[in-house]
């Protein structure tokens, strides 16, 4: 795997939610992956990587906290 992908694995996201709500959470984690690839390609800030999460409902210190521990291990 290459180092992108190591980080693209570390930086996994999993978003909550129930059938309810299927369209959405669909939405979201599209859009939260759309802006992943988009910062490991250096075309957005860590930030702004942060803050399309955070419009997407995702708990953003909680998610940093599992990607500074799954970096780790690289």
């Amino acid at each position: 795997m290459s180092f992108k992908g190591e980080v693209r694995q570390a930086l996994s996201l999993w978003i909550p939610g129930n059938s309810d709500n299927l369209g959405e959470i669909l939405l979201n984690f599209h859009i939260c992956r759309d802006a992943l690839d988009r910062f490991l390609d250096g075309l957005i800030s860590f930030d702004t990587y942060l803050e399309i999460l955070a419009s997407c409902n995702v708990d953003v210190d909680g998610y940093c906290e599992i990607a500074d521990d799954n970096l780790s291990i690289l």
